[in-house]
C-alpha cells in the first residue's frame, strides 16, 4: 500500500536527470537568461505550478527548484512575474515587459 506507493516514488527521484546549469550559462550570458526569463513569465509560472502538485518531488525538491529557477533567471520569479496565470490573459501578460528587440 502506502510503503510500497513512498518506494515508488524514491525510485523516481533517483531517475530524474537536471540539465546542469554549467551546460546553460556557457550559452547565454546573464543579460540574456534575464530578459528570456522575463520574456516568458507565463511560462515559468506554469512549471512552478506543475513542479508543486508533482508527485514525485518532496518539499525540498521542489524548493531547491524554485531558487535555481531564481537563481538561473535573476530575479525572484514570483516577485517579477507574479503568481498567478490565466489561460486567456497571455497577451496581455506578454506585453507587460517590453521585447528585448
Amino acid at each position: 500500500g502506502q510503503q510500497q506507493q513512498q518506494q515508488q516514488k524514491q525510485q523516481q527521484r533517483r531517475r530524474v536527470k537536471s540539465i546542469p546549469t554549467t551546460h546553460i550559462q556557457k550559452d547565454m550570458s546573464n543579460q540574456a537568461t534575464t530578459a528570456l526569463c522575463r520574456w516568458i513569465c507565463t511560462e515559468l509560472v506554469t512549471y512552478k505550478k506543475l513542479l508543486s502538485v508533482a508527485d514525485n518531488l518532496s518539499y525540498d525538491e521542489v524548493q531547491t527548484s524554485f531558487r535555481e529557477l531564481d537563481d538561473r533567471c535573476g530575479f525572484s520569479v514570483d516577485t517579477v512575474c507574479g503568481t498567478k496565470w490565466e489561460y486567456r490573459n497571455v497577451k496581455q501578460q506578454k506585453r507587460v515587459f517590453d521585447m528585448p528587440w
